[in-house]
């Protein structure tokens, strides 16, 4: 979801008196299933306080982001873009060490 969408949907929870975290999730499935889940939390204190240990729970790295609702997503959206880049950057690598010569296999265990 997107960092507008977090403050929507918190105006629209506290409107009803109910806390809202913005807590977008990095790992999978695998990660989900051992605990180990890094997550990007954010939101007023209350509810960052009150959702601390179902977080602590479902995830090895717990951040809280300071900026209230969205900036979990904001975090997240740019944790994106830097996984992204760096898997062009890898490919690109690859790409020239193979065309050198180089060992592909060799070269992305190093």
């Amino acid at each position: 979801v997107t960092a507008q969408w977090a403050r929507y949907a918190r105006d629209g929870f506290a409107s009803n008196d109910v806390h809202f975290v913005d807590c977008p999730i990095s790992g999978g499935a695998a990660r989900a299933l051992s605990g180990e889940l890094t997550m990007m939390a954010s939101g007023t204190d209350a509810a960052l306080s009150m959702s601390k240990p179902v977080l602590q729970a479902c995830g090895k790295d717990v951040h809280i982001i300071k900026g209230g609702a969205g900036m979990g997503q904001t975090v997240k959206m740019a944790h994106q873009l830097l996984a992204g880049v760096h898997i062009v950057a890898a490919a690109e690598a690859l790409a020239l060490a193979a065309k050198a010569g180089v060992d592909v296999e060799q070269m992305y265990d190093i």
